[in-house]
């Protein structure tokens, strides 16, 4: 495997666990929310170098983003059940 082919499938695995994260935690992505784009860029590429998408993806419905969660801030201010 190459290093595009494993970034390509890293940025899909990643952005599966962002969307999958703010879901479980009940965070608000609303594109025309006033600072939303580059909020969101900034906690995507958070996402993209975290180690944890697999915890992600376990997280129950509505529960607090794990402590480890780099974008627990971000969910916290966006409306999820976090603690950021």
């Amino acid at each position: 495997m190459g290093i595009f082919d494993w970034l390509t499938k890293r940025g899909d695995r990643q952005g599966e666990s962002f969307a999958h994260m703010a879901e479980r935690t009940g965070t608000k992505l609303d594109p025309a929310e006033e600072g939303m784009g580059p909020a969101l860029d900034q906690a995507m590429r958070r996402c993209l170098m975290c180690g944890h998408d697999v915890e992600c993806r376990d997280i129950e419905p509505h529960a607090e983003a794990l402590e480890y969660c780099p974008n627990a801030p971000f969910f916290a201010a966006h409306g999820g059940s976090c603690k950021g």
